[in-house]
């Protein structure tokens, strides 16, 4: 096993480490990697390592063929430093926090996690003095465990940071927003996208009409933020975290974009109300939602919004 250590700041320094060190950074990768490991897939964001990216001027790839004789550990440091720069490489970028970079190497696997200076680790001998988690956004992480096709990012921010894995790392995600979308809509269609045991069987109904609701009026998903807006609604209690997620959940990613054309394939409607004319919608069940189709005997009422309603006068009169 190796385990190396470097501060990223404005430039980065390899950290000569003790014993005590090594045995403290090795304890904050078992905290965060092995016994939060459900919490780690649930999550994650798979990524991928293109084949044609497969070559010496990938770290991790770098890795691969050398770590074993003559791979150079402060090359990741490098790469790092260099990605939290700006364009012109002349500065750091202001938003980026720093931080130390943390490497532990073992047969074919390989853990590097970016950890901010936080108060819950001593910033000299990487003690935990808290519960790790406490603070809100403190850690990246990437697994690699030897497949390219599977390399493990998990972001402790809410946005998945793209100098992390794309910049430094050149990974892609495995799943687009259209897949990941469309695989979100068949788990809450099923009611499979949520560990049922875990819910109050009385208001899975609702929580899974939430969670449809949820998918409707957002652009972005993430697991923890549909949580919290269950949470607010009072469908699960404080003590529920991403544990509620399904084994099957973790088909998705943690977070991507909500992809549209994703929820117009799968909600879409078309309805013949007589021999030449059909009624066609996007999004059949945000309609029957909001109240804005109800048959009354053989009248169909249609309710119109606001901002269309001229147009429709127009269209009728």
């Amino acid at each position: 096993m190796e385990i190396k250590a470097y501060d990223i700041g404005n430039e980065y320094k390899e950290i000569e480490l003790s014993n005590n060190q090594i045995k403290n950074i090795n304890r904050i990768f078992f905290e965060i990697v092995e016994s939060q490991r459900e919490k780690r897939n649930k999550l994650s964001v798979v990524c991928c390592l293109k084949s044609e990216n497969r070559n010496i001027h990938n770290v991790i790839y770098d890795y691969y063929l050398n770590h074993l004789t003559t791979f150079d550990y402060s090359i990741f440091a490098s790469k790092l430093s260099d990605a939290e720069k700006t364009k012109d490489g002349c500065s750091r970028k202001q938003s980026i926090q720093e931080g130390f970079l943390f490497i532990k190497s073992e047969i074919n696997n390989l853990y590097l996690m970016k950890l901010e200076k936080i108060k819950d680790v001593d910033s000299t001998t990487f003690e935990i003095k808290g519960a790790l988690g406490t603070d809100s956004n403190y850690y990246k992480l990437c697994i690699f465990e030897g497949d390219f096709d599977k390399i493990l990012i998990v972001d402790k921010n809410t946005r998945l940071a793209s100098y992390w894995f794309d910049k430094f790392l050149g990974l892609t995600r495995v799943r687009n927003e259209h897949q990941n979308t469309a695989i979100l809509i068949d788990l809450i269609k099923e009611k499979k996208l949520f560990n049922n045991q875990m819910l109050s069987q009385n208001k899975i109904t609702e929580i899974y009409s939430c969670a449809e609701d949820f998918l409707f009026n957002n652009d972005n998903f993430e697991k923890i933020k549909m949580i919290e807006d269950l949470h607010s609604k009072g469908l699960f209690d404080e003590s529920i975290n991403e544990s509620v997620y399904s084994v099957e959940s973790n088909e998705i990613d943690a977070q991507f974009n909500i992809s549209k054309k994703s929820i117009k394939e799968k909600y879409k409607k078309s309805i013949s109300i007589s021999n030449d004319t059909i009624i066609k919608t996007d999004n059949f069940v945000k309609l029957k939602k909001r109240q804005g189709i109800k048959l009354d005997g053989n009248e169909l009422i249609l309710k119109v919004d606001d901002e269309f309603l001229n147009n429709v006068a127009k269209v009728l009169n």
